[in-house]
């Protein structure tokens, strides 16, 4: 099998490997973007469509809970059809999400909007891990895939200032019409300059499985006890970060430390650039300290305590905020030994449906938490809308331990040791 990370490589393999890669980065950056754009959407939201603090949270954990509805199918589907026109295909839906959410006159309306963009951009991330695993060595997927997250967490600096700037000038609509746009040129780009696998990969000659083997190779992955010990972390750790960074990071910057928009987005484009870091960080980690768990558990660890310094310190100072945002985006990202650590422990056939289970945990999770953060902040609304400062205490005080009983779970899980990719039983 030809893979890019070996000698026997040609330079056209090479190009093809890095398009593909580039073609599901691109996917990658407009999912951040939509996961991340509803903390500086939501002040506007508010104020045209009358929305609550309860229902903003909703709104928010729609494209979530549809994301994540969307996982075991878009498993099945990577598994039966490939990546490309996978992702491809089901974009077609979040352009039509889009339009949907853009001419919205009704809550009703952007709820539907919001489920279809989560619906249509399902397969983006995930079809990327699929491509990073058959385009290059086990020794390099995990760097490649930490990779592509940290660059397509770029989405989430154009939903920071550049989003608070384009909010300004032209409006929430405009600027979702805009994204449609971007979603067409994406899907386009995808179809022309991907491949699902380089010559010889065995996807190449495997028989297609039917139905049956398709539904019968989830049902394998969920019975593995290990899966549901990492879900734990996957549930909980992304959706923390989701639920400062994606929803209520921007009404807290406004409203405790009285911020404009654009000074509130700077400091979301911090935590942004946090988030790149720790991506990226994770994945490069892996290979030298010769451990996932470890990681991920150090990582967890570090984002529990932040947490836990805004749930006690009042009012703390601006300096203070902009550090732990930027920690909570950076250490947040343990997601990816999770998805590294699910990987490692199936073969290629059922790999799409292994790292599909596990994303779904985290987008029901960043569903749930959003949802319960919006019923956790409204009890503290006031009858101005605003929000008091101790209720975001109050918030942070809640992704602290929810963070800490998900760590508790996944370190029962056993370590999966990069060093033993080569010789380690697969499943499957």
């Amino acid at each position: 099998m030809n893979r890019v990370a070996t000698g026997n490589d040609t330079s056209a393999s090479r190009r093809s490997a890095l398009s593909a890669f580039a073609a599901f980065t691109a996917a990658l950056l407009i999912n951040q973007y939509y996961r991340t754009a509803m903390a500086l959407m939501a002040p506007l939201l508010a104020d045209e469509m009358r929305l609550t603090a309860d229902l903003l949270g909703l709104l928010a954990a729609t494209y979530f809970l549809s994301f994540a509805a969307m996982q075991l199918p878009v498993g099945m589907m990577l598994d039966r059809f490939g990546p490309r026109l996978t992702a491809a295909s089901l974009m077609a839906i979040a352009i039509a999400g889009c339009a949907v959410f853009a001419g919205a006159t009704s809550y009703l309306a952007l709820l539907l909007g919001q489920a279809l963009i989560g619906v249509g951009t399902a397969a983006g991330f995930t079809g990327g891990i699929v491509i990073c695993a058959r385009w290059f060595s086990p020794q390099r997927a995990a760097t490649m895939t930490g990779l592509m997250l940290g660059l397509g967490n770029l989405g989430g600096i154009i939903a920071a200032t550049p989003l608070a700037l384009a909010l300004t000038a032209w409006g929430w609509r405009a600027t979702s019409l805009m994204l449609a746009a971007a979603l067409a040129l994406i899907a386009v780009f995808i179809l022309a300059v991907a491949r699902d696998a380089p010559p010889g990969h065995p996807s190449r000659t495997r028989k297609a499985e039917t139905m049956r083997q398709i539904v019968s190779g989830l049902a394998q992955v969920l019975r593995t006890a290990e899966v549901w010990r990492l879900m734990a972390l996957a549930f909980v750790g992304f959706a923390s970060v989701m639920a400062v960074r994606g929803l209520w990071g921007g009404p807290y910057l406004l409203q405790v430390h009285a911020l404009d928009p654009v000074a509130a987005g700077n400091i979301l484009l911090a935590m942004s650039v946090g988030v790149i870091a720790g991506a990226i960080g994770y994945g490069l980690l892996e290979q030298p300290f010769d451990r996932r768990r470890g990681l991920a558990l150090t990582g967890g660890g570090t984002l529990c305590a932040t947490f836990a310094v805004l749930a006690l310190w009042p009012a703390p100072p601006l300096w203070l905020v902009v550090a732990c945002f930027m920690a909570i985006g950076a250490c947040g990202q343990t997601y990816v030994m999770v998805l590294s650590h699910g990987r490692a422990n199936f073969t290629d056939r059922l790999v799409g449906r292994a790292v599909t289970s596990l994303n779904m945990a985290a987008f029901l999770g960043t569903a749930t938490l959003q949802a319960l953060s919006g019923v956790i902040v409204r009890a503290f609304q006031l009858p101005d809308g605003m929000i008091a400062e101790h209720g975001y205490r109050w918030l942070y005080g809640f992704l602290a331990l929810t963070v800490l009983l998900a760590l508790a779970i996944y370190a029962t899980s056993s370590e999966a040791r990069p060093s033993e990719d080569a010789t380690r039983p697969r499943i499957g």
